[in-house]
């Protein structure tokens, strides 16, 4: 027979199982030849694992090997499946597109964290073992070939969340884990410093301070049970991923579709689950397809901090053991910038949904001569200035204005100097005393429940200091900002 129409005929061959054309090869040479044709394997990788090139399954969230045909991709993600539990992952589910998306964001976070945050990568734990996934879901009940499932177990072969010292803590003394579970965490100098140690960032304003891990699939299966327990509204469906180190904020998984949700509860007996949305509406089957909701959301994250976007810095401002991934924007168009006589003000915000507020961060700073917008003494017309008042716009959609004023923010009047700033508190500008000096830029940071507006406006500021002015009062320019969050929720 020709071997076009020999090809023709193996190709109405069923693609599975697998061994269908591995055994025509054994009928003589030219089937041998012809039934590893890429043209044959080429559909059945698309069909067993929605693998469209050749390349094998990545090895501990390394670059996926590129292999010689799709019959050996074949062989090689076969392998995986089997390695992963040959009886709970049927040939319809899409493992390429979930284990290369899973090895893609692991590989983004490892490079970030090796050059800005190293401890984050000290904090990961080792890729979950076969006991714990099957644990898992004969604990929560739940057939692990859900699309969700499927994702957290890509997620968890390179590493199984977060161990944390100081999460272990929390779920032993509120009873969810037993005294063993400390065990596998061993002492650290500090547990409290692991408060911003969580890879999917934080914030903070006033007296509140975030910031989220991705739980170990113990953690998930102990926390996922407690809130069954607790919340008369959460679904079976609905896992507990992640959350907050006071346990605040969660990242919840939907095991049936794969999508993510931010929430927080509310109330104590017969407690609520309040979720939100952590994807664009519009991000669905058609931008993270077959059911890659959650590495989709976890790789956007990754993107934005190799962009720098989101960057390491002290989450709360002055503290050095709080050095984390902040959640506050820091690129065009999230945040502004306005320079006035010498003078940087960069304005951004966040979504604080379990708060139902909006956090936002102004950073001031006096700009040295030889930076953009910088001005020597003389040019800017003053060695030092004092911030004095404020005066805020908030437009909504609508168009609606309004206008708030005060003196200082929130009770403080920053001394700008070249190279840093004293911290000067007090109720008013009368009753004001000296504070320290301080290097680098003043942040500080506050909420409001006017999401979905704008917020611009201006800050006075005197020459001098306001106890000894050198020249007439002006005025800062605060660009316009959105007090709203982003399409994305982290």
């Amino acid at each position: 027979m020709d071997d076009s129409l020999l090809l023709h005929v193996l190709s109405f061959l069923p693609h599975l199982p697998l061994s269908t054309l591995p055994r025509c090869r054994l009928v003589a040479r030219q089937w041998a030849q012809l039934a590893a044709d890429d043209l044959l394997w080429r559909p059945i990788c698309m069909t067993a694992f929605r693998l469209n090139e050749k390349v094998g399954p990545p090895a501990r969230g390394e670059i996926a090997p590129p292999v010689s045909s799709f019959m050996e991709a074949a062989r090689a993600w076969e392998l995986l499946r089997r390695a992963n539990g040959e009886s709970t992952l049927r040939h319809s589910e899409p493992i390429a597109p979930v284990w290369l998306l899973s090895a893609r964001f692991w590989r983004k976070l490892a490079s970030w964290a090796h050059e800005h945050l190293p401890v984050l990568l000290e904090s990961l734990g080792p890729p979950a073992e076969e006991a714990a996934w099957v644990r898992l879901v004969q604990a929560l009940e739940l057939p692990p070939s859900l699309p969700g499932l499927l994702q957290l177990r890509a997620l968890t072969s390179v590493h199984d969340g977060q161990r944390l010292r100081l999460d272990a803590e929390i779920a032993v003394e509120l009873g969810v884990l037993g005294p063993e579970y400390l065990e596998s965490h061993p002492p650290t100098s500090s547990s409290i410093n692991q408060k911003s140690h969580g890879l999917l960032g934080g914030y903070s304003a006033y007296d509140r301070f975030t910031c989220c891990r991705l739980f170990p699939l113990r953690l998930v299966e102990a926390w996922t049970l407690a809130f069954r327990a607790r919340c008369a509204n959460i679904s079976l469906a609905q896992l507990i991923i992640g959350g907050d180190w006071d346990l605040q904020k969660f990242v919840v998984l939907n095991a049936h579709d794969g999508e993510v949700s931010i929430a927080h509860i509310q109330g104590r007996a017969n407690a609520l689950l309040h979720t939100h949305r952590a994807l664009p509406a519009g991000v669905g089957v058609e931008c993270a397809p077959h059911g890659t909701q959650l590495l989709h959301w976890l790789d956007e994250y990754a993107t934005r901090l190799g962009r720098g976007m989101y960057v390491c810095e002290e989450l709360v401002p002055l503290h050095a053991s709080t050095m984390g991934v902040s959640l506050f924007p820091q690129t065009p168009p999230r945040q502004t910038h306005a320079v006035t006589r010498g003078i940087l003000v960069a304005a951004t915000s966040c979504a604080a949904p379990e708060l139902g507020s909006v956090v936002y961060s102004i950073r001031i700073r006096l700009l040295a001569p030889g930076e953009e917008g910088g001005l020597t003494a003389t040019a800017r017309g003053f060695v030092t200035a004092q911030l004095c008042s404020r005066h805020w716009v908030i437009t909504d959609r609508s168009g609606m204005v309004e206008h708030v004023r005060g003196d200082g923010v929130i009770g403080r009047y920053p001394l700008l100097r070249d190279g840093g700033w004293r911290d000067d508190s007090g109720r008013s500008r009368d009753s004001m005393w000296g504070g320290r000096e301080r290097e680098g830029t003043f942040v500080y940071q506050s909420m409001t429940s006017c999401s979905g507006m704008t917020l611009e406006g201006e800050l006075t500021f005197v020459p001098g200091s306001i106890s000894e002015p050198s020249g007439p009062e002006f005025l800062v320019t605060v660009a316009r900002f959105p007090l709203s969050g982003d399409e994305y929720i982290f």
